[in-house]
């Protein structure tokens, strides 16, 4: 029943989250916290609703990530890992305050380790050849 207006709602919901992410802002928000599953459950409702109603049909880019995810699950901790170190030496885990830069440093975060993580596979597909299914599970 949500399909044809899943677009408004999910604009609607997102328009709300930010103006209360940005103008209630004061502190991180605690990882596990009752709060946070407050605020994604409804998104993640809203987005599976909206990808069934809009991207029924086969999207490449999505299927690369379905292909790969078994990959880019079990090596993306080790680039997690490396980037909190060199955050945490460039003194910009405690340091962030401002929401804007926040959400800029996390979208540039996720971004590098998607692609650390792709670029390692395309060297241990390239260097592995026909076993890579085996041994890199892709």
């Amino acid at each position: 029943k949500l399909k044809p207006i899943s677009g408004w709602l999910l604009a609607g919901y997102l328009a709300i989250y930010i103006i209360f992410y940005f103008t209630v802002y004061d502190t991180p928000m605690v990882d596990g916290a009752t709060s946070t599953m407050l605020f994604y459950l409804p998104l993640t409702v809203l987005l599976t609703v909206f990808f069934a109603q809009y991207l029924d049909r086969r999207n490449a880019i999505l299927d690369m990530f379905a292909r790969l995810s078994f990959f880019i699950f079990f090596i993306h901790g080790y680039f997690s890992a490396l980037e909190r170190a060199v955050l945490r030496r460039a003194g910009l885990i405690t340091a962030i305050e401002n929401p804007f830069i926040e959400v800029i440093v996390i979208i540039a975060t996720f971004l590098a380790i998607i692609v650390m993580s792709l670029a390692v596979y395309v060297v241990l597909k390239l260097i592995t050849r026909d076993k890579s299914r085996y041994i890199i599970g892709g």
